[in-house]
C-alpha cells in the first residue's frame, strides 16, 4: 500500500521515507517495477529517487511511467538494439496480426532502422501486404 497523501494532495518525505524502507521488494527479484502515480497530487521529484534507490536492489529494471508505456518503451529499447545489418539486401515482411500490442512509434523506428538496408520492407499479411520501401 502506497504511503497515504498528505492532506489528499501530496507526499511527507518522512512518511515516504518510512513506507519505501518498510516496503518488501524481495517480490520484484529479476522483475520490472513500473512506478506511476495515479491521483491528481503534488509528487516531489524526489520520491521517485527515493523508490528507484530501494528498487536498484531488487528489480531488473525500474520503468517511470503509466504502466501501458512500458511496451512501448521496451519495444523501442529493443529496436535499437536490434542488428540491423543482418537484414541488408533481404526482403522484409512485419506482421501486425491484429493484436494491438504495438503503437504507430514502434512501426515508426522499424522502418527508420531497416528502410537504408533492405531490399524491400512491407507491412502486413500476405494477402493484403503493403508495400513500404523497394529498392533494386
Amino acid at each position: 500500500m502506497p504511503p497515504k497523501l498528505w492532506e489528499g494532495i501530496a507526499l511527507k518525505e518522512k512518511d515516504s521515507r518510512v513506507f519505501v524502507d518498510s516496503t518488501d521488494c524481495e517480490i520484484l527479484s529479476a522483475k520490472v517495477a513500473d512506478v506511476y502515480c495515479s491521483a491528481d497530487a503534488i509528487i516531489p521529484h524526489w520520491a521517485f529517487m527515493l523508490v528507484a534507490a530501494r528498487l536498484a536492489a531488487f528489480a531488473k529494471a525500474v520503468h517511470f511511467g503509466h504502466p501501458d508505456s512500458y511496451t512501448a518503451s521496451a519495444v523501442a529499447k529493443n529496436i535499437e538494439a536490434l542488428d540491423a545489418e543482418t537484414y541488408r539486401d533481404a526482403r522484409v515482411i512485419v506482421k501486425d496480426c491484429g493484436k494491438g500490442n504495438l503503437d504507430f512509434a514502434a512501426y515508426g523506428k522499424i522502418a527508420a532502422k531497416l528502410t537504408p538496408l533492405v531490399k524491400s520492407l512491407i507491412f502486413g499479411e500476405p494477402c493484403s501486404a503493403v508495400t513500404v520501401c523497394k529498392r533494386g
